[in-house]
């Protein structure tokens, strides 16, 4: 159906120009406005697609986003609009969103190696480090450009990085346990006063379209604070238990995150709280 919609063209003062593309989608390039009119939506999934493309280059990501989302209502497993649709999704932090759209393109292209490393972009950015190596693992180098094959070794070596770094902090926390039972099993026999509980754990509780959840997890991976992370959409559980913990501390957990520092609720990335809780000032 004809729709009236205005896009923001990437040059101010000349007029927008795309060729074929443009007159083929029922574009009017306004000279000297900087604007371009689309006088009608093209009508098959195709053009929408490369419509959409056009204003993901010129950094529109909801527009293309909208564009790439009409394209896969009329073919949904178009390969080029739902690549689109996961960058743009990507580019705006919607990571849950991003995932879906990255999985339909990797079903499109049979797991293609731009796929796979678009993958393994998004696991990245959210801090799933063991995710991110494996779609990097997976992709084969050979297939990728120069430089798409030098940023998928350099994220592989990061995400490998932090997975080392993550099990030499577990192993580190295990071991403190160990040692922490060990002095209260020989104080008690001594019949010395009780040790001390160890500190109860880190949980961070939120999901993974949350850009601030996302944010909150590297902080504290970046202050090397072990954690427990929890996904409140995808485990009742912990959706449960968050709610207990926040009624037992008369306070409602009206969104996320929600990081339990040590038995104290802080409600959303609060670095202030966390640095006062966790003394890494």
């Amino acid at each position: 159906m004809p729709l009236a919609v205005l896009l923001l063209a990437a040059a101010a003062s000349q007029p927008a120009e795309t060729g074929k593309t443009q007159a083929e989608s029922g574009l009017h390039a306004e000279p000297g406005s900087g604007r371009v009119v689309v006088l009608d939506f093209p009508d098959t999934a195709e053009r929408l697609a490369a419509l959409a493309r056009e204003n993901l280059d010129a950094g529109d990501t909801t527009m293309a986003l909208f564009l790439a989302q009409r394209a896969l209502r009329l073919q949904r497993d178009l390969a080029d609009a739902a690549e689109i649709a996961a960058r743009a999704c990507l580019a705006q932090q919607e990571f849950g969103a991003a995932e879906d759209y990255a999985r339909r393109w990797l079903d499109a292209t049979g797991r293609s190696a731009a796929a796979l490393m678009l993958s393994a972009r998004i696991a990245f950015a959210q801090g799933e480090w063991e995710r991110a190596v494996a779609f990097a693992d997976a992709t084969q180098a050979d297939k990728l450009a120069p430089a798409d094959r030098a940023a998928r070794d350099e994220l592989r070596t990061l995400a490998k990085a932090e997975v080392a770094a993550r099990a030499e902090l577990a192993e580190k926390a295990r071991a403190a346990r160990e040692r922490a039972f060990a002095e209260r099993t020989l104080a008690e026999a001594d019949e010395s006063p009780k040790a001390a509980p160890p500190p109860k754990d880190v949980v961070l509780y939120g999901t993974t379209w949350c850009g601030f959840c996302a944010r909150a997890r590297r902080w504290l991976r970046e202050h090397r604070i072990a954690f427990a992370d929890k996904d409140v959409e995808r485990d009742p559980d912990a959706a449960q238990e968050l709610n207990r913990k926040a009624a037992a501390a008369g306070r409602r957990a009206s969104g996320v995150p929600v990081i339990d520092v040590h038995g104290t609720l802080v409600m959303g990335f609060d670095v202030p709280e966390l640095e006062r809780l966790l003394g890494t000032r």
